[in-house]
């Protein structure tokens, strides 16, 4: 397995050994620091008759621990002589329970001393009190299950999941108070009041202590069996964007990101669970799923992000927890906390896009040489005669000119020289692009009082974009206010507003296609020496457009430039979530929420294309009928206008009854309840014609039913548009959940839930699906027997369970939409789903497997997690009876039902070593993660050219899986060089033989394909060093995708002459014998050669590349004041920042420059530089 490992993965391979060798090396100078520590930390004691609190603090004093005793045990014990050389505390303190009648326990670096002898029972000592409290960490935030225990005596409890705490006991007894990763404070009883009690962080424990939220509860990570990784408010922070999901790129474990397309939010959690159904995990914002769009959410209201990865975590979620989901967490007030203002504010500078990247360009000289040849080949012939008048590129027009007489050969000679030097990139640099400027701003007020909280914010982002004309601006406004009027009542509202505006326009190079079909050509200006805009063919021939009557016609010509002057296209968002929300504390660690949710978005989209845009012009004169001075325009002249709305309505709410309880060695935590959602789509759209933007109004009388002849050639109707959507969806939910903890080491947790809808309403009993989990936990290190100090913490986990996914796309019941027939007003119905009463939810089993663990003193810390997932009950496509008349896109008798299964697995490891540390440190942190998924079971096999042409996945709701391999996947035909005789290119057919067949080659069947491998990456991860000296930090990201591959494009010389789609490796074209030893781009084909040919070397085994890459994602320079600096200023705090993303790959495994994350002509991200400054009042 290793061996074809390194075989077919050697840059993977040799990637992944650095990383090891990377890795060994820290832990060798971390063991060297740690074994020089353990020596420097040895005790030497030479005292006599001396008492035992003197002992302590000569040990405190040499190895920097601190020794909580109560003093009237202490006082009590003889006075003793010790004599210890250089002996480790360990030794020390067994020698003194060997000596004395007590006993230590160490956490972190605080020791606490008990007697040995027996507890004396407090049952009938009538002045027992009960004392109440609650638990908070450093920053005033409650930290449930938080370990409460009475002094001297075996008196537990623990707090709830508002920090809150129960127990009776005597005035003047101690309370000892702890939590994993924090120090143990001390709290002496003076009278019944209740008790607010702070503990600060214990800074020798690195292993992550934290909680973490389900969206239904919040627990200890310490305690939990599943798989949730945290992202805290200032690892979310370090990055800087508008939006919330691009800030997890490189930070969030087993989170993959497809940026092949130019998305920057379309990612998975440990990889696709489904092939047809919604693969997105689930979002849940502060309880409840979020069904808005995401960029209306402002990341500076985010406190943190939790990942739920595993059954276990994300099951509670029941069937839209499939993908895995991502809770996220608002900032929210404290009881008790004073007055804080944050104001945060950046600014990100970033270049212009490299116009220049990539290789699908033909330069100007190549391009016209190419013409040429073509031209007297007579290739354009038909298209110069055509009465169609189609599009000419100008060195085409000026041969025409010069083959008719209209100008001599020197003259079109120079005219066409003067074109072989232009790059029409140069003009995309200077005219459609600029450098983008992003503004943000964002103000936090939040406090309370012992009774209330409060939180207060608006945040104002103002974004230019890099595309001329692409802008975006976000107003958002966000309050939570609890109000607990006594300890048994909390009531809570958050109310979230966010209004967003963008505006786009035709703007990126990609945007200027000529005649619904061709490139432009690479000698193109699109503005003169004055920056005036120039004219391109589009459409029609540009001279036969030139010479047109313009008294009769409006001006038919296409100037790029002045669309994006002319383009108003805007999309306004509202958004509108309302989070009330009541707790009612019924008796000791039981509590009842009722929870609701209210959601209304509306996004308004209004494209106008006024008269003066090339798209109305060339509209009314396409219509336009001219019989001598007579000039009939059906469609009038002025703006076009497409409208559409779409607004949602969303209503959830829930009942949920909590159970908290501990008692001495056992702790319970429970939930269960009951859930209702309701989510209601309306979406409307319409085309106006001859629109006036200043009276607002517009020709209402159109004729839609005519079928009006075109000025050129052909005949159509007026194109009508106007369409009306309604979806309801419903949800009925029960959920519970429970855990089992006894003395901290062993824990069992369950967690079931059934989700009923309407989208499967035939059969009772196929409206819902039962998901549960079932997980264990074991921390090892709590064990008496457990003394390594090597390995301090180590806990073993492990789940299994189900969780589901849904398809909306597909529903129990027959589906159509209306239709109007726009000549004879006929209705019908175009059926969208035809009915299956069989249909059910999709399910994911998975089973993962867990090993927390420290290392050296804490000073390595992580987790490593092994997970295995069966996809059952998979949507996918069926052959069905012809004689039914259904057919797919692709015309085959098919219909989609739970008819696939999948299976997929992989490794998450999470490393953190802390290197260095003092007033200079230096932490890294490693994510790495592998997965494969694997279609099982799929029965519909398609054709060759679905899987060569979209089995890569780069085509949206284009999916064409393969049994036995991921569901993306790249295949490829056979390869056998070029024929050195012509430079025509070779393939291998099914027999073994060399062949130039074309059609045969390109027509073989799916089993003779070549797998290349999967066209996602199997194993990715992050590298992030931090390196700070007193008030400054520096942190660098890198990350690393490998083991996948990508198609790259080459020279089509169909489409180079038919569509004008240029490419460099034309340059490097076979041209002689010879040649076949250097390149294996293929001759230029004689005119009139099939384009198999060019399909098959597009397809072919000599296109496909090794995606395995390295990219420093960013880097990060901060430096921060405290108050004593800032006292004149009146700020608590203020931090500065400079963050540069996107520097760029630092290496790739192929030789062409090519970025793998990219496809098509999707230009690279630029590099953005941004600066920011964080001050607290």
């Amino acid at each position: 397995m290793v061996k074809n490992y390194r075989k077919r993965y050697p840059y993977c391979y040799s990637l992944m050994r650095l990383s090891l060798l990377t890795l060994l090396f820290q832990v060798f100078v971390l063991s060297a620091l740690a074994t020089s520590f353990a020596s420097a930390q040895d005790i030497t004691l030479e005292m006599k008759q001396t008492t035992v609190k003197n002992i302590f603090s000569a040990i405190e004093k040499q190895v920097g621990v601190s020794f909580t005793f109560n003093e009237n045990t202490i006082s009590k014990l003889p006075n003793i002589d010790i004599s210890i050389s250089k002996r480790p505390l360990t030794e020390v303190l067994a020698e003194l329970e060997r000596r004395l009648p007590i006993r230590f326990k160490q956490i972190g670096k605080t020791i606490a001393v008990s007697s040995k002898q027996a507890n004396r029972n407090p049952s009938t000592d009538l002045s027992l009190i009960p004392i109440t409290g609650t638990v908070k960490d450093e920053n005033d935030k409650p930290i449930p299950g938080a370990s409460i225990r009475i002094k001297g005596r075996d008196v537990f409890t623990s707090t709830d999941n508002n920090g809150n705490f129960r127990i009776e006991a005597q005035t003047n007894e101690t309370l000892l108070i702890s939590y994993i990763g924090y120090t143990i404070q001390e709290y002496t009883i003076i009278n019944g009041n209740p008790a607010t009690i702070k503990l600060s962080p214990d800074t020798s424990m690195l292993q992550e202590v934290s909680i973490v939220s389900t969206g239904y509860q919040d627990i200890p990570k310490e305690r939990a069996t599943g798989s949730f990784s945290k992202i805290d408010n200032q690892l979310f922070d370090r990055q800087v964007s508008t939006d919330v999901i691009s800030r997890l790129k490189g930070i969030a474990p087993a989170m993959l990101f497809d940026e092949r397309n130019g998305s920057q939010s379309n990612f998975s959690i440990r990889g696709r669970s489904t092939i047809f159904a919604n693969s997105s995990p689930l979002i849940v914002i502060d309880n409840f799923p979020y069904d808005g769009d995401i960029s209306s959410i402002n990341p500076n209201d985010i406190e943190s992000i939790t990942l739920l990865k595993d059954a276990g975590a994300a099951s509670i979620w029941g069937v839209r927890a499939g993908n895995g989901v991502l809770v996220i967490t608002t900032k929210k007030g404290a009881i008790n906390k004073p007055l804080t203002i944050e104001l945060n504010t950046n600014v990100t500078v970033g270049q212009k896009p490299d116009v220049f990247y990539g290789d699908n360009f033909l330069n100007a000289n190549d391009y016209i040489t190419m013409e040429q040849d073509l031209f007297s080949k007579g290739f354009y012939d038909g298209d110069i005669n055509n009465a169609a008048r189609p599009i000419l590129s100008p060195v085409v027009e000026i041969l025409s000119r010069q083959r008719s007489g209209a100008i001599s050969a020197s003259e079109a000679t120079e005219q066409i020289n003067r074109l072989r030097n232009i790059d029409v990139r140069n003009d995309y640099d200077k005219y459609l692009y600029r450098n983008s400027i992003n503004q943000q701003y964002a103000l936090n007020i939040s406090g309370g009082t012992n009774k209330t909280s409060y939180m207060v914010s608006a945040g104002y982002d103002n974004n230019r974009q890099a595309a001329l004309g692409e802008d975006f601006a976000r107003l958002t406004l966000s309050t939570n206010n609890t109000f607990k009027p006594s300890r048994w009542i909390e009531l809570t509202n958050a109310v979230f507003y966010t209004q967003s505006k963008s505006g786009s326009a035709p703007s990126s190079s990609s945007d200027i296609v000529l005649s619904s079909s061709k490139s432009l050509y690479p000698y193109a200006r699109l503005a003169d020496m004055n920056g005036n805009a120039l004219p391109i063919a589009n459409n029609y021939s540009l001279s036969w457009i030139q010479s047109l009557p313009a008294t009769q016609l409006l001006d038919w010509q296409y100037r790029p430039l002045d669309e994006i002057r002319l383009a108003d296209n805007l999309s306004d968002v509202n958004y509108l979530r309302i989070n009330p929300s009541l707790r009612m504390q019924l008796l000791d660690g039981l509590s009842f929420d009722v929870k609701y949710q209210h959601e209304r978005s509306a996004t308004n989209n209004n494209n106008l294309r006024n008269e003066d845009t090339f798209f109305a012009r060339d509209l009314v004169n396409r219509y336009t009928q001219i019989s001598g001075s007579s000039v009939i325009r059906p469609i009038p002249s002025g703006g076009v206008l497409d409208q559409s709305l779409g607004q949602t309505i969303g209503n959830t709410g829930r009942l949920q009854l909590n159970y908290l309880k501990s008692f001495r060695d056992h702790s319970i935590a429970m939930l269960g309840g009951y859930e209702i959602k309701e989510l209601k789509g309306i979406y409307t759209s319409n085309r106006l014609y001859g629109y006036n933007d200043l009276l607002g109004n517009h020709n209402s009388t159109l004729d839609y039913t005519t079928n009006f002849p075109f000025y050129v050639n052909g005949a159509d109707r007026i194109p009508f548009i106007a369409t009306t959507q309604e979806t309801i969806d419903r949800y009925r939910s029960y959920f519970a959940n429970g855990s089992y903890t006894y003395r901290q080491r062993y824990m069992l947790s369950l967690s079931g839930r059934i989700d009923q809808s309407n989208l499967f309403g035939v059969r009772t009993n196929q409206k819902g699906v039962p998901l549960w989990s079932i997980g264990l936990s074991w921390n090892i290190s709590e064990e008496p027997f457990y003394k390594s100090s090597a390995v301090p913490f180590l806990k073993l986990r492990a789940t299994y369970g189900e969780s589901g996914n849904v398809d909306k796309s597909v529903t129990a019941l027959t589906t159509g939409s209306f239709r109007t027939n726009t000549q004879t007003g006929a209705r019908s119905i175009l059926l969208v789903n035809p009915g299956n009463s069989e249909l059910r939810w999709e399910r994911i089993r998975m089973f993962n497997a867990g090993l927390d663990f420290a290392l050296l003193n804490s000073r390595i810390n992580g987790s490593l997690e092994y997970y295995h997932k069966k996809g059952i009950d998979i949507l996918g496509n069926a052959l069905i009876d012809p004689t039914h008349g259904i057919l797919d896109g692709s015309n085959l008798p098919v219909v989609k039902g739970n008819f696939s299964d999948m299976k997929g697995h992989g490794v998450d490891l999470q490393l953190s070593t802390k290197n260095v540390t003092g007033s200079f440190s230096w932490i890294t942190d490693y994510l790495f993660s592998y997965n494969r998924d694997e279609v099982t079971r799929y029965d519909v096999s398609a054709t060759t050219t679905n899987y060569l042409n979209f089995g890569a996945g780069t085509t949206e709701l284009a999916t064409y899986p393969m049994v036995g391999r991921p569901v993306y996947s790249i295949y490829s035909l056979k390869w056998a060089g070029l024929d050195p005789t012509n430079g025509d290119p070779l393939g291998i057919d099914a027999s073994g033989a060399t062949m130039k067949d074309y059609t045969a080659l390109t027509s073989v069947g799916p089993e003779q394909l070549v797998y290349n491998g999967p066209a996602l990456p199997v194993f990715f991860g992050s590298f992030r060093n931090t390196i700070t000296y007193r008030r400054f930090s520096l942190s660098a990201n890198i990350t690393f995708k490998a083991g996948y591959y990508f198609r790259r494009s080459s020279v089509d010389y169909t489409a180079l002459r038919n569509n004008w789609r240029g490419h460099s490796d034309f340059s490097s074209r076979w041209i002689k014998p010879g040649d076949e030893a250097s390149t294996d781009v293929p001759s230029m084909p004689a005119i009139g050669t099939t384009a198999n040919r060019d399909q098959f070397y597009k397809f072919s085994e000599a296109l496909v590349e090794k995606g395995d890459h390295v990219r420093l994602q960013d880097v990060r320079l901060g430096y921060d004041l405290d108050a004593v600096q800032l006292k004149n200023v009146h700020l608590r705090g203020l931090g500065l920042f400079l963050y540069v993303a996107n520097p760029g790959v630092i290496w790739r495994a192929n030789n062409k420059n090519l970025d793998p994350d990219l496809y098509g002509n999707i230009l690279p991200l630029p590099v953005t530089f941004a600066f920011g400054f964080k001050g607290r009042f």
